[in-house]
């Protein structure tokens, strides 16, 4: 008789006759088969566990970013995304001893208000990545409808496909029973279903019709006793079971710089306004043109309505009325970004249409 066959005795399985081979007794015996069977499921469920990344966060993957916690606190970086956590890379090392990055866990994802990608914060690189973004998303290629519509049909029969998957395995023990099929049986139908949960992923048919579309989102922070929301128009770039991505948001900011006090950064850093004697100074270093709408002086307001190109200073009189104590300029400047944000924090509570052309 055959050595193996020995072994398979002792393991309280059926011998095989001799000039099978290992591969054969394997396919011959329950034991062994479900054995396989297992540590397979093991190995595929901790692949699947390892590389997942949420739909919405691995659009902003190696973009810099700027994290927004509820509690005020904002965080620079370029995005590194994880199964379970998240970490942003510093450009630079700062303060003693050096800190290179900063790490979120998975614990302390849910303390985010919104991630944001500014446009003119991308470099050449970063910026023709964001564009192909945006051209797959007006217009996705034939590869990538199939694959959302597939997604979607295994979702939509994901309960039926889960049912049938444990009915297998349920048939397959009592046609050959083994106590390893047995045992192992559950822990075969629970991969199957991580697999046809991570396969699926969140499919949600009244977010899925606005894909692409404009849409208006709802953000408010649980931290704000007030509850009070703010509405940001942009087109659903994407959607998870955690997270909202809204691409194309043009949005307008305004600041007040006092006249008095010392310098007034916006924008970074990268806008500095400063009172000097009966002028005002505004250095622009960024990307973006500033608008210094005008000076407030307790009631009184006068506007001015002058431009600050990107990269270039201005100086501009302050008036008369003006020069007084608590006098301040008041500075507005529009970004263009994209954001994702927390399910728990915002939500996508319009439908909407895209402005009409600027007439020229």
């Amino acid at each position: 008789m055959h050595p193996s066959a020995f072994v398979l005795l002792a393991a309280g399985a059926a011998p095989v006759q001799e000039g099978g081979g290992i591969l054969n007794a394997i396919i011959q015996n329950t034991f062994y088969l479900a054995l396989l069977f297992v540590f397979l499921a093991a190995i595929v469920g901790a692949f699947v566990a390892a590389r997942k990344r949420d739909r919405c966060l691995k659009k902003f993957r190696d973009f810099p970013v700027m994290v927004e916690e509820q509690t005020g606190r904002v965080v620079w970086g370029r995005l590194r995304v994880f199964s379970k956590g998240l970490e942003l890379l510093f450009g630079a090392p700062y303060d003693r001893p050096a800190k290179n990055s900063f790490l979120v866990y998975e614990a302390e994802i849910g303390r985010i208000l919104a991630l944001y990608r500014f446009t003119d914060r991308l470099g050449e690189k970063d910026a023709r990545r964001c564009a192909r973004q945006a051209r797959r998303l007006a217009a996705p290629p034939l590869t990538s409808r199939i694959w959302r519509t597939l997604r979607n049909i295994i979702n939509t029969f994901r309960d039926a496909i889960v049912q049938a998957l444990g009915m297998s395995v349920q048939q397959a023990s009592k046609a050959r029973p083994s106590p390893v099929l047995a045992t192992g049986g559950g822990q075969i139908s629970g991969i199957g279903t991580t697999l046809v949960g991570e396969t699926a992923n969140a499919y949600e048919p009244m977010l899925e019709q606005y894909i692409g579309d404009p849409v208006i989102l709802e953000l408010t922070n649980p931290a704000d006793p007030e509850k009070r929301s703010v509405e940001y128009y942009g087109h659903l770039g994407e959607y998870s079971a955690q997270f909202i991505l809204l691409v194309g948001i043009h949005r307008r900011f305004q600041a007040k710089a006092p006249l008095s006090g010392g310098e007034s950064r916006f924008l970074e850093d990268a806008v500095r306004a400063r009172a000097e004697g009966e002028r005002l100074i505004v250095e622009n270093r960024s990307k973006v043109d500033v608008q210094v709408e005008g000076f407030h002086a307790g009631d009184a307001c006068r506007d001015i309505d002058q431009t600050v190109p990107a990269g270039e200073t201005v100086e501009i009189a302050v008036p008369e009325g003006c020069r007084v104590e608590g006098a301040a300029a008041a500075i507005s400047y529009e970004r263009r970004f994209d954001m994702i944000v927390p399910r728990a924090c915002g939500t996508v509570r319009h439908g909407s249409q895209a402005p009409e052309p600027a007439r020229t």
